[in-house]
């Protein structure tokens, strides 16, 4: 018996750590899996293999895939084509179920994702108007893709109540794998090097500023409490890349929505720390301000040196200054700027919607989905009731926040802040574009749920990272 014990002090251990190098390899592998099959068969066996001798590593993968929208080789043309996120979505469930612990979780948490009910209620008025409109079959692709998410991330909602180190490891390797997606993005743009069958342009991607944008607001947290070297190491370098992502996405949608939730983030500290809900920073605030707004004055400089692209772009916002300028975008048909002639034209064809459905719409067929705004979007497609729904969703969700950051004094409560602001981000966003099935929107919305829970991560600090499963 003791020689078992002294056995398993020195094997597990290693197992551990061997486990851990090998993870970020197998996951960067599986991105890059559709230009090179073999090592994707491999990462993803190798993934597998590690989140069925480590729980943990399962929410790690899901978060860290929830960062891309990468298609899978697998039924690609169904209503929704799955993602990695849906395979290691899967793998963690199957790896919960193995170990009896799923029907438990979902009971236990099932009503967390009551919030949910207007989000099902949308779906369905969707279905219905598709029906009584006669969109074609293809229109309730978007119908589908929301509701898998939906189902997704209730899923991972029932089960995230474990040590709250392993909820903020997730996170942070959401906002990793947002950098690597950045990353990739750039040396697309910038190198022309094929990593992968599914690289993106990294300048003028209005979705890399989104999901940068959003990113900064997690990681912010990050650096403002106390935590352990790991993690101070790691945050530093991800915000430069986060920031370079953002400016270098050179979309004004992005600029906007961060600098406007930058200015509530800062707002929110002030005002919490004046109503003494904050626990003690690592960084005042002024300095933590000052520091911020220093690194994004300088990456602004080095991009503008390194892209004409952004300079370019910077230099057009002075044209809204000017009256000629406005003439000229509510004129000209060829013109797809912020108030261009096509993104005026989609109130003439909701204006055509509403005489027929004002109340429910005419379900969420590609007509309404290709606007550039997503309560457009919504009105369009489910009408009044639908966008009635999604509105009273996003009150109850940052009134839960709310609620959480008085009543309980907490490490949390900056991570709590960071969340609303990156919800804002999407609020924002949401005026010009229609950001609805990418799974960083999702992923904010499961944080702000989990962080919201009365029982949540009780008794237990920030700084001390545990790997090992929960009893």
């Amino acid at each position: 018996m003791t020689v078992t014990v002294e056995r398993n002090k020195i094997f597990l251990p290693i197992v551990g750590m061997l486990q851990q190098i090998a993870f970020v390899p197998a996951l960067f592998l599986a991105v890059v899996s559709s230009e090179y099959p073999l090592f994707g068969k491999l990462a993803w066996l190798a993934l597998m293999i590690i989140c069925g001798f480590n729980i943990h590593f399962a929410f790690y993968a899901v978060f860290f895939f929830s960062a891309f929208f990468i298609p899978t080789v697998f039924t690609t043309r169904i209503f929704f084509t799955i993602k990695h996120f849906h395979i290691s979505l899967a793998i963690l469930l199957a790896v919960f179920s193995l170990k009896g612990y799923l029907f438990h979780k979902i009971k236990k948490n099932l009503k967390s994702i009551l919030i949910f009910i207007p989000w099902f209620a949308i779906l369905f008025i969707s279905v219905i108007s598709s029906i009584v409109y006669r969109q074609p079959p293809s229109a309730l692709s978007m119908t589908a893709n929301i509701l898998s998410l939906v189902i997704s991330y209730s899923f991972l909602i029932c089960i995230l109540d474990g040590k709250k180190e392993i909820f903020l490891n997730a996170l942070l390797f959401f906002v990793f794998g947002g950098c690597i997606r950045i990353i990739l993005a750039g040396v697309k743009s910038f190198f022309d090097w094929p990593v992968s069958r599914f690289a993106e342009p990294l300048i003028h991607n209005t979705h890399i500023g989104f999901l940068a944008s959003s990113s900064l607001f997690l990681l912010l947290p990050f650096i403002l409490t106390k935590q352990d070297f790991k993690k101070q190491l790691v945050s530093w370098p991800m915000l430069l890349v986060v920031s370079l992502g953002l400016l270098l996405s050179c979309s004004r949608t992005a600029w906007s929505s961060a600098l406007i939730s930058y200015f509530l983030f800062c707002i929110l500290l002030f005002f919490f720390q004046h109503t003494n809900c904050l626990p003690k920073l690592q960084i005042p605030i002024k300095w933590f301000i000052t520091g911020v707004s220093f690194l994004f004055f300088v990456l602004l400089l080095l991009g503008m040196l390194w892209s004409q692209e952004m300079v370019d772009r910077l230099a057009a916002l002075q044209f809204f200054l000017e009256r000629d300028y406005w003439q000229y975008i509510f004129q000209d048909q060829q013109n797809f700027g912020p108030f261009g002639f096509f993104r005026l034209a989609q109130f003439s064809v909701i204006k055509h919607i509403l005489k027929h459905s004002f109340l429910f719409g005419i379900g969420l067929s590609r007509e309404v989905t290709d606007f550039h705004c997503l309560y457009l979007t919504l009105f369009g497609g489910t009408g009044f009731i639908g966008l009635f729904l999604f509105l009273s969703f996003c009150f109850a969700w940052a009134k839960s926040l709310f609620v959480q950051i008085f009543q309980r004094i907490d490490d949390l409560n900056l991570f709590r802040i960071g969340v609303l602001c990156a919800f804002s981000v999407w609020l924002i966003s949401s005026l010009m574009e229609t950001f609805m099935i990418q799974f960083n929107v999702w992923i904010v919305l499961t944080a702000g749920i989990v962080l919201a829970r009365r029982n949540t991560y009780k008794n237990s600090n920030v700084g001390q990272v545990q790997i090992h499963e929960d009893k």
